[in-house]
């Protein structure tokens, strides 16, 4: 289908972008100087990065399973299709 792998492209693509995000932010906060309250925004934006990526990723895994286990079940049919072919 190709819903399913135009989804699969923008998981993967939002959860690079997120770890692009924390990369940047992680380098931001060492190379600047700044007071606590900055410090704990950044912490707490890239725990939001880290969560919503795992979740991206976990997704992606599952739809990626389901397509996996349909193309088998259908190579499945397709094999006892032929089979039942060469039998006539």
């Amino acid at each position: 289908m190709p819903g399913e792998s135009i989804a699969e492209y923008g998981i993967a693509f939002f959860a690079v972008a997120g770890l692009v995000y924390l990369f940047a932010q992680m380098i931001n906060l060492w190379t600047k100087k700044r007071d606590k309250t900055e410090i704990m925004t950044t912490v707490d934006a890239v725990t939001k990065v880290i969560k919503n990526n795992t979740e991206a990723l976990n997704r992606l895994e599952n739809m990626i399973e389901v397509t996996l286990t349909r193309q088998e079940t259908k190579l499945d049919e397709l094999v006892a299709y032929a089979r039942r072919d060469k039998s006539l």
